[in-house]
Parts: C-alpha cells; structure tokens; sequence
C-alpha cells in the first residue's frame, strides 16, 4: 500500500490521481474497503510505497507465465517506489529492537515496509491489520483503514 505523501526526503515524486486508484482497487490489502482511494489522494501528492509494496501488487496478477510486470507497472507509474536500503534495514533492526521490548514483534517484510514509511516522518496508510500495535503506533502515525 501507498505510504502517503512525503516519503524520504531525496524520493519525491509526482502522480496523477488517475493513477493511484486503478492499482489500489485490486491490492489484497484493499479488497471490501472503499475509502481506500480517498484516504491516499487526501494525502496529496507524491503518491510513494515501498519497493516492496510493488512487488505485492504485481505478485497479485502474475500466474499466467505471460504476465508482463513492466506493463503492470506502468498502470501505477505515477506512484514512486522507494528502494529499500541499509538505512531503511537499520531502521527496521532499530524498530523490531523496541516492539519485541514492548512484547510485539513483526514480520520482517512488513517492517521494512513500515520503516520505509517511518523514514519519512509522514503517514503510514495501510489496510492490513498486520499493523496493529500500540508500540508501532507510538513509534510513527499509522492510519488503519481496516480499524475505521
């Protein structure tokens, strides 16, 4: 899922709003939520993700062995993918260190992607449970869409 607007400072990156909901309709994570669209264009422009959050949606319409993933891309151009890189591990290493203190613990590629989204000082919009933790709350701004 998108991380809003305003990702690490050096990645910015602009979207048409066209863009942003033909990907995010069908995202795993987005299925039965409506607001999905609307809570991302909210956050203005740049649209960013994680690297790893491309990855999901395209892993959500490969299977044909025909698949063309740089034309699936293309459809969600418009949202800026953020490399995941040794500062973005740090920072996920730093964040596993105060949730597994505080008695929480996250899988690994969830983390990074809540990492590259704290990285960047905005909001985190998910619709994934997977995120719901006090402790995480704590550490950054995390909008649930599943909890609205």
């Amino acid at each position: 899922m998108p991380t809003g607007r305003g990702q690490p400072s050096n990645a910015r990156g602009r979207a048409s709003s066209s863009d942003v909901p033909r990907q995010l309709r069908h995202h795993r994570h987005a299925e039965g939520i409506p607001d999905v669209v609307t809570a991302v264009e909210k956050c203005g422009q740049p649209y960013l993700t994680s690297s790893l959050c491309v990855y999901e949606v395209l892993d959500g319409v490969v299977g044909s062995g025909q698949t063309d993933v740089v034309e699936v891309r293309q459809q969600f151009g418009g949202v800026r993918a953020l490399d995941l890189n040794e500062q973005i591990a740090l920072e996920a290493a730093r964040m596993q260190d105060t949730l597994m203190d505080g008695g929480d613990r996250m899988a690994a590629r969830d983390l990074l992607i809540a990492a590259t989204a704290r990285s960047t000082g905005d909001v985190f919009i998910v619709a994934d449970n997977d995120f719901e933790t006090d402790c995480l709350t704590e550490m950054m701004d995390v909008t649930n869409l599943r909890g609205e």
